[in-house]
């Protein structure tokens, strides 16, 4: 029975589900680089004498710039967007 099914028909099969895969497999590694990037917010907090004393720019993992201004003694910290 397989002698008389020709090879194009076993290439017309299993290349695209080949391709597929192998796609799929490319997708999730260059996805799976940005869901594990370590996010500001999981840094180790700095106590008083460990924070920067100037501001400073980092990019978050969705890829926006945010600068990072040091913190007064009676402020609230913020961060404002670049771009």
């Amino acid at each position: 029975m397989l002698d008389t099914v020709p090879l194009s028909a076993y290439a017309v099969c299993y290349l695209p589900l080949a391709v597929t895969v192998i796609g799929l497999a490319v997708f999730f590694f260059l996805t799976d680089r940005d869901a594990t990037r370590l996010y500001l917010r999981r840094l180790t907090p700095m106590t008083g004498d460990e924070r920067p004393s100037e501001k400073f720019t980092a990019e978050i993992p969705a890829g926006t710039v945010v600068t990072v201004l040091p913190e007064d003694e009676d402020a609230t910290p913020s961060a404002t967007g670049a771009r």
